[in-house]
């Protein structure tokens, strides 16, 4: 969810194993820590076009909006 000043990315119960792998470096959500603010810079597709996406959305603005990611 993005709310301009700040990105929010809900990791539900239920993500795929696999892709949370290869984007967060976790088997399951309940693996994140209480309190994520960056991404991890994983050497996978999914990780590289997961933080492009974060950039992007950065750039569209004049401000770095804080990244909240949580399960």
């Amino acid at each position: 969810m993005d709310c301009l000043d700040v990105i929010y990315i809900m990791v539900g119960s239920r993500a795929n194993q696999a892709y949370l792998q290869a984007a967060l470096g976790v088997n399951m959500a309940a693996e994140l820590p209480a309190e994520m603010s960056e991404l991890p810079e994983l050497q996978t597709d999914e990780s590289r076009r997961l933080r492009s996406f974060i950039t992007f959305l950065q750039a569209t603005r004049s401000f770095c909006a804080a990244l909240h990611i949580f399960r």
